[in-house]
Protein backbone atom coordinates (compact mmCIF):
# COMPACT_ATOMS: atom_id res chain seq x y z
CA UNK A 1 0.00 0.00 0.00
CA UNK A 2 1.53 3.45 -1.23
CA UNK A 3 1.33 6.57 0.94
CA UNK A 4 -0.49 9.59 -0.81
CA UNK A 5 1.89 11.95 -2.37
CA UNK A 6 0.38 14.50 0.44
CA UNK A 7 1.67 11.80 3.22
CA UNK A 8 5.33 13.10 2.20
CA UNK A 9 6.49 15.87 3.64
CA UNK A 10 4.74 14.95 6.87
CA UNK A 11 6.76 11.47 6.83
CA UNK A 12 9.88 13.15 5.97
CA UNK A 13 9.33 15.83 9.20
CA UNK A 14 8.40 13.73 11.20
CA UNK A 15 11.74 11.42 10.53
CA UNK A 16 13.67 14.87 10.77
CA UNK A 17 12.20 15.14 14.28
CA UNK A 18 13.25 11.56 15.37
CA UNK A 19 16.95 11.80 13.65
CA UNK A 20 17.48 15.33 15.79
CA UNK A 21 16.33 15.60 19.62
CA UNK A 22 15.60 18.91 20.95
CA UNK A 23 17.61 18.05 23.85
CA UNK A 24 20.69 15.60 24.38
CA UNK A 25 22.38 14.29 27.80
CA UNK A 26 26.48 15.70 28.39
CA UNK A 27 28.60 12.87 27.33
CA UNK A 28 32.17 12.59 29.31
CA UNK A 29 35.12 13.29 27.08
CA UNK A 30 37.55 12.02 29.78
CA UNK A 31 37.69 10.22 32.87
CA UNK A 32 39.35 8.22 35.28
CA UNK A 33 38.86 5.61 37.55
CA UNK A 34 40.81 4.22 40.21
CA UNK A 35 40.82 0.08 39.20
CA UNK A 36 42.68 -0.94 42.32
CA UNK A 37 40.14 0.74 44.80
CA UNK A 38 36.93 -0.72 44.57
CA UNK A 39 33.34 -0.48 46.43
CA UNK A 40 32.17 -1.84 49.50
CA UNK A 41 28.26 -1.97 49.86
CA UNK A 42 28.65 0.67 52.62
CA UNK A 43 31.01 2.39 50.50
CA UNK A 44 28.57 2.38 47.30
CA UNK A 45 25.59 3.45 49.29
CA UNK A 46 28.01 6.35 50.56
CA UNK A 47 28.79 7.10 47.11
CA UNK A 48 24.99 7.42 46.14
CA UNK A 49 24.30 9.80 48.28
CA UNK A 50 27.48 12.23 47.72
CA UNK A 51 26.19 11.93 43.99
CA UNK A 52 22.80 12.76 45.17
CA UNK A 53 24.24 16.29 47.17
CA UNK A 54 26.09 16.99 44.38
CA UNK A 55 22.89 17.45 42.31
CA UNK A 56 21.12 19.20 45.08
CA UNK A 57 23.71 21.65 45.68
CA UNK A 58 24.40 22.66 42.20
CA UNK A 59 23.56 25.95 41.54
CA UNK A 60 23.92 28.36 43.08
CA UNK A 61 27.71 27.71 43.49
CA UNK A 62 29.71 26.91 40.99
CA UNK A 63 32.10 24.59 42.75
CA UNK A 64 30.76 22.64 45.28
CA UNK A 65 32.56 19.48 47.60
CA UNK A 66 30.50 17.23 49.69
CA UNK A 67 30.95 14.07 52.18
CA UNK A 68 28.65 11.49 53.19
CA UNK A 69 29.43 8.26 55.81
CA UNK A 70 31.87 7.79 58.26
CA UNK A 71 35.34 5.73 59.02
CA UNK A 72 36.13 3.62 56.39
CA UNK A 73 32.71 3.84 53.75
CA UNK A 74 32.98 7.91 54.07
CA UNK A 75 32.90 9.79 50.67
CA UNK A 76 33.88 12.88 49.58
CA UNK A 77 32.31 14.57 46.03
CA UNK A 78 33.50 17.44 43.83
CA UNK A 79 31.44 19.01 41.39
CA UNK A 80 32.38 22.16 39.48
CA UNK A 81 30.72 24.05 36.41
CA UNK A 82 32.65 26.45 33.95
CA UNK A 83 32.81 29.52 34.77
CA UNK A 84 30.55 30.76 31.09
CA UNK A 85 28.01 28.65 31.63
CA UNK A 86 24.53 30.04 33.24
CA UNK A 87 22.90 28.19 36.31
CA UNK A 88 20.43 26.51 34.58
CA UNK A 89 23.41 24.20 32.25
CA UNK A 90 25.27 24.03 35.01
CA UNK A 91 22.99 21.70 36.81
CA UNK A 92 22.18 19.87 34.00
CA UNK A 93 25.63 18.86 33.29
CA UNK A 94 26.25 18.43 37.06
CA UNK A 95 22.68 15.93 36.93
CA UNK A 96 24.05 14.00 33.68
CA UNK A 97 27.60 14.13 34.88
CA UNK A 98 26.35 12.10 38.02
CA UNK A 99 24.31 10.08 36.80
CA UNK A 100 26.90 9.06 34.34
CA UNK A 101 29.83 9.02 36.23
CA UNK A 102 29.06 5.24 38.60
CA UNK A 103 28.73 3.67 34.79
CA UNK A 104 31.60 4.87 33.66
CA UNK A 105 33.58 3.42 36.66
CA UNK A 106 31.65 0.62 37.62
CA UNK A 107 32.34 -1.23 41.42
CA UNK A 108 35.46 1.74 41.86
CA UNK A 109 35.76 4.31 45.00
CA UNK A 110 37.46 6.73 43.36
CA UNK A 111 36.36 8.57 39.99
CA UNK A 112 35.94 11.40 37.93
CA UNK A 113 34.83 12.67 34.68
CA UNK A 114 35.03 15.66 32.65
CA UNK A 115 32.02 16.91 30.70
CA UNK A 116 31.82 20.00 28.35
CA UNK A 117 30.65 21.99 30.92
CA UNK A 118 31.51 20.45 34.12
CA UNK A 119 33.92 18.08 36.33
CA UNK A 120 32.11 15.46 38.75
CA UNK A 121 34.46 13.15 41.33
CA UNK A 122 33.99 11.31 44.10
CA UNK A 123 36.72 9.25 46.19
CA UNK A 124 36.53 7.57 49.04
CA UNK A 125 40.06 8.74 50.97
CA UNK A 126 39.84 12.62 50.21
CA UNK A 127 38.73 15.23 48.70
CA UNK A 128 38.66 14.86 44.80
CA UNK A 129 41.27 17.61 43.05
CA UNK A 130 40.28 19.55 39.79
CA UNK A 131 42.81 17.40 37.70
CA UNK A 132 43.92 20.17 35.92
CA UNK A 133 39.99 21.00 34.48
CA UNK A 134 40.95 24.62 33.59
CA UNK A 135 37.62 25.71 35.40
Amino acid sequence: MALPASSFPTLLFFLFLISHPRCEAAESFSHYCSYNRPTTPAISKSIAKVLSALVSKNPPKRLNTVSFGGGKSKVFGLAQCHRDINATECKSCIEDATAQLPHLCPGQADAGAWFDHCFVAYDHERVPEQHGTGF
